[in-house]
């Protein structure tokens, strides 16, 4: 992208002037770490954002809208890099250091309760949640764009907790607030799709994950890691209604991109194979499906520990492929 070499030289500029503690300077970090996560190199953006929201406390303080803009944003590329544990830290600290009643206290706690939600940890995700939606909503309505984001982590919170009837009626909300051009628009559609697959829906399913799916091909570009996500959520259908080779097809393509992206390390990549493995098991093909497990369970050890849940559900997996395969 020629956009992202411009932005390095003038980085590089400015840092040589001795400019790096600068509104200017953030803003190039800023730029460069949006980019880079657009492009899907969330590595590189990982390490502008932590110079990023280093940059704005020195230059703003971390009570400030444009402390927590960044941090939000940090947050995101945490979650690609699977960096957790980086996240909540980031996030506890941030939310001690807003005025208690403020919209901006409000706005962290809703992410913590995302990434709470994501770890399945409900119970404080609820807390989370719950005092978000009380403080936005006191202070910015419920009209709010603030307000409708803390909802659509409610519906996540939801779908956690199987309560997906619930989660569709809040997504139905969601949906009927936004316009199909705002860019949270398909996100919204994506976990409503989820919902109507656990419901057992799996034609409505189907029909809402191949509009994201061409949504996506035009926002997104095919090579990007969000259409990946799609085109597992698209698999995951196929799977249920029997569809193997559809499926099939579909994870290989997402594995592909995201070893173009180089997140082969991953454990988003790890539960992929995985995913692709239990299609082979379920086609009647147990013997393509144990490499696949034995990948898997290799990346949750690098990546979690030996002793992790992850890699039990996978040592299951690899149990039961033998087991088929006589």
């Amino acid at each position: 992208m020629l956009a992202i070499r411009w932005f390095e030289r003038e980085r590089a500029l400015r840092a040589e002037l001795g400019l790096s503690e600068t509104d200017d300077f953030s803003g190039s970090l800023y730029n460069l770490a949006t980019l880079y996560l657009e492009e899907g190199n969330y590595s590189e953006a990982g390490g502008l954002a932590e110079q990023l929201i280093a940059n704005d406390r020195k230059l703003y303080g971390s009570a400030s809208e444009d402390f927590v803009s960044s941090m939000l944003s940090t947050i995101d590329i945490f979650f690609r890099l699977d960096k957790l544990d980086e996240a909540e830290k980031l996030l506890l600290s941030t939310v001690r250091e807003q005025p208690k009643n403020s919209l901006l206290r409000g706005v962290v706690l809703s992410k913590l309760a995302d990434l709470y939600t994501m770890t399945s940890q409900y119970s404080k995700a609820t807390r989370a949640l719950n005092g978000a939606l009380d403080i936005i909503e006191r202070t910015a309505g419920e009209n709010s764009v603030e307000f409708l984001s803390a909802v659509i982590n409610l519906g996540i919170l939801q779908m956690g907790q199987g309560k997906f009837a619930e989660a569709e009626e809040t997504f139905d909300f969601v949906l009927t607030e936004i316009s199909p051009e705002d860019p949270a628009y398909a996100t919204i559609l994506n976990n409503q799709g989820l919902v109507y697959k656990s419901l057992g829906q799996l034609d409505r399913a189907e029909k809402t994950f191949l509009l994201i799916k061409e949504l996506d091909s035009i926002n997104l570009g095919v090579t990007h890691p969000d259409f990946a996500i799609t085109l597992t959520n698209l698999a995951f259908v196929y799977s249920d209604k029997g569809e193997f080779s559809k499926a099939e097809k579909l994870l290989t393509r997402a594995l592909e991109i995201q070893r173009n992206n180089g997140e082969q390390q991953t454990q988003s990549y790890g539960r992929k194979l995985n995913n692709l493995a239990r299609v082979y098991r379920m086609a009647g093909a147990p013997e393509k499906a144990i490499p696949l497990h034995q990948q898997a369970l290799s990346r949750f050890r690098k990546t979690l520990g030996k002793r992790s849940a992850e890699a039990a559900t996978t040592l299951y997996h690899v149990g039961i492929a033998y087991w088929n395969n006589g």
